[in-house]
């Protein structure tokens, strides 16, 4: 924790001098494109040092330190700058910085970006190391958080993750080879690397689209009209694949959040906790088409937060499980969990006042299952999902 908070007063420090650094010296500008935004970043044109000829221990090393003789704050400064006002977690600001080397470098090679997105990340408090062959370059960063899909190397009390393969968009779910690739690390502490959303970014001019939802409860048609921030939809694309415990405290954008929510809450406000119950089950059931990962998106293992659940026409037990949730979360006064059967169908299950079936277990409490996915009116509370009465199941909370 000190040495997170050195490093976060430190890079403070860079954006408040930056200004004043940027005046004594020959800075420029280059117009950053990141998602809706156009970002204008201040940097010193002699931080474009001499390119690496061939991958070494020393060539690297040498990088390094020539970059580190440079005003590389100017451009530090003006990056954290917008960390902080735009509320980009660390995915999206190394998404960042990867943007603002393209728009620095665009004739330089791939090798001499990665090479300075891996230094603005050390300097940025991170650590991060390099993995390299003869060939090609990619950064791994450490961190706590789960992720799949992406080459790790386990570390004590967590793991190197590969984020540069995330942007190549290669999918092998392995360990970093040790014996086909070097490892560069000349920083053995700095601030663990998150993937985690707890907030939403921040874009002062957001793509918004509206969607119509309609499903049908107790005979009768309801509609709504969700207005879903689609800049935010597009930094998703490229995320990292999480857990659904990650996934599930994403929130809605102010936009999705203000036209679905106060509507919801306008139809269940005549009816008790119970039929409200009902109805959201009803909702994450019918206004949504069940396809498989596979079959709708030609990915094998794909989960949406919530947004992303009421933007795309098709999506799964997970996805519908992470929405109910959420919902429940916004709308009833109950504890939710999200519960995993035999590692193959996501559901719910609700602390209610009376339990309904067989109870779930959980911190010495009962929790009614809620099956966010259906069939449409073939499951109340308290029936299980078909095929998963006696199925063994893990609860996934917070």
């Amino acid at each position: 924790m000190k040495q997170l908070l050195l490093t976060l007063l430190l890079v403070a420090g860079l954006v408040c001098s930056q200004q004043i650094a940027s005046a004594a010296n020959n800075s420029h500008n280059v117009l950053v494109n990141f998602y809706s935004e156009q970002l204008n970043v201040e940097y010193d044109p002699d931080i474009h040092v001499e390119p690496v000829k061939e991958l070494s221990e020393n060539s690297i090393y040498r990088f390094y330190s020539n970059l580190s003789e440079t005003n590389y704050h100017i451009v530090l400064g003006n990056l954290f700058f917008y960390k902080q006002a735009m509320l980009l977690n660390d995915w999206l600001y190394y998404l960042l910085i990867c943007q603002t080397s393209n728009a620095l470098f665009p004739n330089e090679s791939e090798t001499y970006r990665t090479l300075f997105n891996w230094f603005i990340l050390s300097k940025s408090g991170y650590r991060v190391q390099l993995n390299y062959t003869p060939q090609e370059v990619t950064i791994s960063a450490y961190s706590n958080d789960e992720v799949f899909e992406l080459p790790v190397s386990p570390e004590r009390n967590g793991w190197f993750v590969d984020i540069s393969t995330a942007l190549k968009k290669q999918t092998d779910n392995k360990y970093i080879s040790r014996s086909s690739q070097i490892i560069f690390n000349n920083l053995s502490s700095g601030i663990p690397f998150s993937f985690k959303m707890n907030q939403l970014p921040k874009f002062d001019s957001p793509d918004i689209v509206t969607k119509h939802l309609s499903f049908i409860h107790d005979n009768q048609q309801y509609e709504f009209d969700v207005d879903i921030n689609k800049s935010f939809l597009y930094t998703r694309w490229r995320y990292p694949q999480m857990s659904m415990q990650n996934l599930s405290a994403i929130p809605l954008s102010e936009e999705a959040y203000a036209s679905l929510i106060p509507a919801f809450k306008q139809l269940l406000r005549n009816k008790t906790n119970y039929e409200a119950l009902r109805l959201i089950l009803s909702f994450t059931r019918q206004a949504f088409t069940y396809k498989s990962d596979q079959e709708a998106y030609k990915l094998p293992n794909l989960a949406f937060c919530p947004e992303e659940t009421l933007f795309y026409t098709n999506s799964d037990c997970e996805d519908r499980a992470i929405l109910f949730k959420y919902l429940i979360q916004q709308l009833l006064p109950y504890d939710v969990v999200l519960v995993n059967f035999n590692n193959e169908h996501a559901s719910c299950a609700v602390a209610l006042p009376q339990t309904m079936g067989k109870p779930i277990m959980y911190n010495n409490k009962e929790y009614t299952i809620c099956e966010p996915t259906g069939p449409a009116n073939h499951l109340k509370p308290g029936d299980y999902p078909v095929g998963y009465e006696n199925a063994t199941y893990t609860i996934i909370d917070k």
